[in-house]
């Protein structure tokens, strides 16, 4: 990983210094979690929730995010997590015990997204489609309100 975070810097020509003492674990791909949610966030705004196909279209859009979101948060908890807890000041521990980390969240909002995409292709009219897309519209920003400051709180760590 530290060659790649070289070889990135080479590539933007930035002057090449030595890798730090310890790789920072959080803040590259944290920087991807975000901007893939943002481009959730984006999509959303764009979206026709009055047209079925397209709704459609952001749930699978939205779902392929997730799945990585849930990737990111395994490598997370397989490899990184006991790391964090142990360098975390007592302090700031409970905040990390009961987050993204340790519940379901993620698996929630793809199980209702599988759900939303059965409800849009039996919707009879325009007004279930745009239920769903709210529906969808409240999720997220219900999740992003967690995500965010999530994202930082390791990163500061």
């Amino acid at each position: 990983l530290t060659s790649v975070v070289i070889l990135c810097l080479a590539l933007v020509g930035e002057e090449l210094m030595p890798p730090p003492a310890e790789l920072d674990v959080f803040r590259i791909p944290h920087c991807r979690m975000k901007h893939l949610m943002n481009e959730i966030i984006t999509k959303i705004t764009d979206t026709d929730f009055s047209n079925a196909v397209h709704v459609y279209a952001l749930l699978g859009f939205v779902d392929d995010h997730f799945e990585i979101f849930e990737s990111h948060e395994q490598i997370e908890n397989t490899y990184i997590l006991k790391s964090l807890v142990e360098r975390m000041p007592p302090t700031r521990m409970k905040p990390l015990d009961n987050d993204i980390h340790n519940d379901n969240r993620l698996t929630k909002v793809r199980s209702l997204i599988g759900e939303l995409k059965l409800r849009l292709v039996a919707a009879a009219d325009e007004s279930e489609t745009v239920e769903c897309g709210d529906t969808l519209k409240t999720t997220i920003h219900q999740f992003a309100v967690d995500f965010f400051p999530h994202m930082e709180e390791e990163e500061s760590v």
